[in-house]
């Protein structure tokens, strides 16, 4: 079998269907459906009845709610594809992108990971002001990376992770634009989901360890943004309320206040490091750079009235004094003081482009050329 396509899902009774129709209406019919049912509830269970005299699809069942990483995991562990793609309930894939991706495999000697592009869809009310839905027609720019169609060198996929540990991605850490193989996941000798964002940690983990990969400018999959996606979570400050819809639980020495996802990467970059020193023994977690990224994001929420003034004063009086000598030298850091005044002053929803009449991903998708 060509693909196992994963979609787990926790909430997912809104949204399920329009991500199921995007695959079965594909052009190619070498692929299974893997769906992770997280303790959902009837409604969800009604609506996949529709989809199971299809003898592509498989259900997972979990009576008990699980983690976003325990969700993975059973899904991978009952696929028998070639290739994985993973896939939120939210989202969808575009017209014909599993015989493009098909295509690309094909033409290039099957590589064993793969780099696609996609768009971003933002459902009816993600956001206060998107009445009807919106969208982005690019989900991630690899030219300002300078990341090229063709093969990335070894050395390009090292820098790539060492990239991460100065909080920059050359690649999207979302999962949904990336193909990988099952040959590539055997190279990895723990499961490749390891919380607490198991595609982030999957990620680094195969740039290291693959033996080849792939980028491809292509549009594959529209990656939605829906008001029970982490990324609603994220894009609406709220990344502590989804972390507990993830079913998350956060513990880090010397943790830092301001944004959770900022210690969660810290917690995956130390675990990357721990888990590949061999590729990684030169390479620092740089306490530094979280620190100043917490800055930044607790400035950030003050001036956006989401913390007071006295919420804000508190956390630098909190800190360590470690932390407060390295606020000493942060003046001499022009390029993180750069990166951190953009966050503050330059809007989420840059380049976002509002419908002006309600429409969910399935339709949209099907009605426009990407």
């Amino acid at each position: 079998m060509r693909f196992s396509i994963l979609i787990p899902s926790k909430n997912g009774e809104n949204y399920i269907e329009n991500c199921i129709k995007s695959v079965i209406d594909q052009d190619f019919e070498d692929y299974e459906i893997i769906i992770g049912d997280n303790n959902n509830n009837k409604f969800f269970k009604d609506v996949l009845s529709k989809y199971l005299n299809n003898n592509k699809i498989k259900v997972i069942n979990h009576n008990r709610d699980i983690s976003v990483t325990e969700n993975w995991k059973s899904c991978l562990d009952a696929s028998n594809g070639d290739y994985i793609i993973m896939l939120g309930d939210d989202d969808c894939l575009l017209p014909n992108a599993l015989s493009k991706i098909d295509n690309i495999i094909n033409i290039n000697n099957k590589p064993e990971c793969l780099s696609f592009n996609g768009i971003s869809f933002y459902s009816a009310n993600s956001f206060e002001d998107i009445e009807f839905g919106a969208y982005k027609s690019n989900f991630f720019d690899y030219t300002r990376y300078k990341i090229l169609e063709g093969w990335l060198s070894k050395k390009q996929c090292i820098k790539i992770v060492n990239k991460m540990y100065n909080f920059e991605n050359y690649l999207p850490l979302n999962m949904q634009p990336h193909v990988i193989s099952k040959l590539a996941i055997t190279r990895i000798k723990k499961s490749i989901y390891q919380p607490p964002f198991p595609d982030h940690y999957a990620l680094n983990a195969l740039l290291l360890t693959s033996s080849n990969w792939y980028i491809s400018y292509q549009k594959i999959v529209a990656v939605g943004i829906s008001n029970k996606s982490f990324g609603h979570y994220y894009f609406n400050s709220k990344s502590s309320e989804g972390l507990r819809y993830l079913g998350l639980k956060i513990n880090f020495n010397n943790q830092i206040d301001g944004s959770i996802l900022n210690t969660c990467m810290m917690i995956w970059l130390q675990n990357i490091k721990k888990d590949f020193s061999s590729y990684l023994f030169k390479t620092k977690v740089k306490r530094k750079t979280y620190l100043y990224r917490q800055v930044f994001f607790m400035i950030s929420g003050f001036i956006k009235k989401d913390i007071t003034f006295w919420v804000l004063g508190s956390f630098f009086v909190n800190l360590r004094i470690y932390d407060k000598l390295l606020l000493l030298i942060l003046p001499f850091h022009l390029n993180i003081i750069k990166k951190g005044l953009e966050k503050i002053f330059l809007s989420n929803k840059k380049d976002i482009i509002k419908l002006q009449t309600k429409m969910n991903i399935f339709e949209f998708t099907r009605k426009n050329n990407f």
